[in-house]
């Protein structure tokens, strides 16, 4: 895989992870990919080396169970071989290649292009496997990205059989999915992509007659359902999905050189913007005070806006909704921030959210400097939100990123923030607006 981890600019640069991993016959093009086994010979080693994919055709593949595990970014792969052996004892040589596409920003961290607890089993015994690095430059676009090389870790063990013996070969590593995440601009939160791989079932196709008697796929991605996430794509025909986040695909007869590449899409984008959110929060030292011009006593104080709790609010205290009410936040010297967020409404529950009314319209105010060499400087926005329905999953989830929205991007030093209320959405019960909490970002 390859990771990329710009600094910030002027023009933000892509964080990227491409991966594509894939056992290739000759050679394979595609989207991000790991892939089956078979077995092989060597190519001499000329300009990089590579794989021939041999038939066979003494070997059935009679089952090929296949299952993914996605956990975040990563793809949990275990394959097994129900294979036999129609003739004299053998020993047959079987490679695994899993190949990386590196694009022009580079492959740090991770230039070692490994995959992570790669195993080859035999019934119960583990086999001995080499593995070689290959690189190959590339240079030149493979779905609508520009690659430059291809680096190809190929795994190697011999599978010895008896006479008429049919064995299990089981197979198991894990990688990352592959994504490109751009940095923002106008947020500290990263515009977070698509995670995808491909599996290539054609290899296997070179044992026996290129069939399998039965082919059971698996695809569990329930941490993503999880996360509130969901499945964009899988290319398999058939097969029945669960709503917890499992797919299932069984095939007889299967013609796997046919079958090709499963293409496999998935996206958690708002679990990730959330996590990004957490992990960004200023010290709650940095904040010198914070004031409100009214309070609806001390229990919904304008303390509560820095709690971290969603069970807490701020409530003004004033007679109507609230317009022209202010909180001020003051901050200690030489505290930067990226970015403010607010979570509007009473959001204990979806009674309080609905009972209360939230802000429409917010005047900011922020008293900035961009370098330590300039003076202070008041600059001010109006911030409109959109009354949201109560989420009762992202509460319950502490999603901060799809609870929140942004009032205000920040490339400096802030001392003061003052927020005034222009507009509320009324309450159905209360005319008090609530504000569950501010998110300061660094």
């Amino acid at each position: 895989m390859v990771g990329i981890f710009g600094g910030l600019s002027k023009l933000r640069k892509p964080i990227v992870i491409f991966l594509l991993i894939t056992i290739v016959a000759v050679s394979s093009l595609g989207g991000n990919a790991s892939a089956n086994g078979g077995p092989a010979d060597t190519v001499p080693y000329v300009t990089g080396g590579g794989i021939h994919f041999i038939q066979k055709k003494n070997v059935t593949l009679k089952r090929e169970d296949l299952s993914f595990v996605i956990v975040g970014d990563r793809v949990r792969i275990n394959v097994a071989y129900t294979l036999a052996n129609r003739g004299k004892a053998d020993k047959v040589r079987f490679a695994f290649p899993v190949d990386y596409y590196e694009q022009e920003y580079g492959c740090a961290p991770n230039c070692d292009f490994k995959a992570s607890d790669f195993r080859i089993v035999d019934g119960s015994q583990p086999l001995k496997v080499t593995d070689e690095l290959i690189k190959m430059p590339v240079n030149r676009i493979i779905d609508d990205t520009y690659i430059v090389q291809k680096a190809s870790r190929v795994y190697r063990t011999a599978i010895s059989f008896a006479k008429n013996e049919t064995k299990i070969i089981k197979v198991g590593y894990t990688v990352n999915a592959g994504y490109v995440d751009w940095m923002n601009p106008y947020s500290l939160i990263d515009r977070v992509g698509e995670r995808e791989f491909n599996y290539d079932l054609a290899p296997a196709g070179y044992w026996g007659n290129g069939k399998v008697d039965k082919l059971n796929i698996t695809f569990d991605y329930r941490d993503i359902v999880k996360k509130g996430g969901s499945l964009r794509k899988l290319t398999l025909p058939y097969g029945q999905a669960s709503p917890e986040g499992i797919f299932k695909v069984e095939l007889k007869q299967a013609d796997l050189k046919s079958l090709g590449d499963l293409k496999f899409k998935y996206e958690y984008e708002d679990y990730l913007k959330s996590k990004q959110i957490a992990s960004s929060r200023i010290s709650p030292k940095l904040v010198s005070g914070i004031k409100a011009s009214s309070e609806l006593g001390s229990r919904y104080g304008a303390s509560r806006l820095l709690d971290g709790s969603l069970s807490t609010t701020w409530a003004e205290g004033s007679k109507g909704q609230g317009i022209g009410e202010t909180v001020t936040i003051e901050l200690k010297k030489n505290t930067s921030l990226a970015e403010l967020r607010v979570m509007n409404g009473y959001m204990k529950s979806k009674e309080t959210y609905g009972n209360n009314a939230r802000a429409k319209e917010i005047l900011v105010e922020s008293l900035i400097r961009y370098s330590a060499n300039e003076d202070y400087q008041w600059v001010s926005d109006t911030k409109y939100l959109e009354d949201k329905p109560y989420d009762a999953k992202a509460v319950a989830d502490g999603n901060l990123y799809s609870l929140s929205d942004q009032l205000a991007y920040y490339e400096g030093e802030v001392k003061t923030i003052k927020l005034t209320i222009r507009d509320t959405y009324p309450g159905t019960k209360y005319e008090d607006t609530c504000l569950s909490e501010l998110l300061l970002l660094y």
